[in-house]
């Protein structure tokens, strides 16, 4: 027996120490997981984190998204009234040019009829001018002519001498009248 005991104890060791083997083997595939639960964990912690923050940021994006969304619908608004006031004014000056056409249009027609009745008028003057001058250039002919017939003649007196003459003495006649007329009458005179 006692050669029996020792194989077996020997068999129980090597059979203890087999469970441990398989027990440490198990501990440490255990440890391992538990390991690799951590990382997984830390990792999803990690992961959760980021998506967090990544969650966070597209909220204060979307945040600054709708901010901007109001700022620029605002202004659409200030806009489109701007827009509309523009297009009346538009309108306003449309009316305006029309009628500063309409204008113009009539103030040159009537600067051609005024330019027109100008050039008539000048062409007229021109001509009374001209005719003018023509009549002044007879008279001045006709006189130079009279004076030099009045030079050619022999008389002792001119022209304006002989007149000078018949105008005294129709003068003296008509004194003579007067004072016959003062003197008896006018009644003298009639008969």
């Amino acid at each position: 027996r006692s050669g029996g005991t020792p194989v077996s104890g020997t068999a129980a060791r090597r059979g203890n120490q087999t469970t441990i083997s398989k027990l440490v083997a198990q501990l440490e595939q255990v440890r391992g997981q538990l390991d690799e639960l951590r990382k997984d964990k830390s990792s999803r912690d990690e992961f959760v984190k980021f998506v967090e923050g990544k969650l966070s940021e597209k909220d204060k994006e979307l945040t600054e998204a709708k901010d901007e969304a109001e700022s620029l619908k605002k202004r659409l608004d200030e806009v489109t009234v701007d827009h509309d006031r523009l297009l009346i004014k538009a309108e306003d000056m449309n009316g305006h040019i029309i009628a500063l056409e309409s204008s113009v249009k009539t103030m040159i027609e009537e600067r051609s009829k005024i330019a027109k009745a100008l050039e008539e008028r000048d062409a007229e003057l021109r001509e009374v001018a001209r005719k003018r001058r023509e009549a002044l250039r007879e008279l001045m002919e006709a006189e130079d002519q009279e004076e030099a017939e009045e030079n050619e003649r022999d008389d002792t007196g001119t022209a304006l001498e002989a007149l000078d003459r018949q105008r005294g003495e129709m003068e003296a006649v008509s004194a003579i009248l007067e004072a016959v007329r003062l003197d008896d009458g006018t009644d003298m005179l009639e008969e």
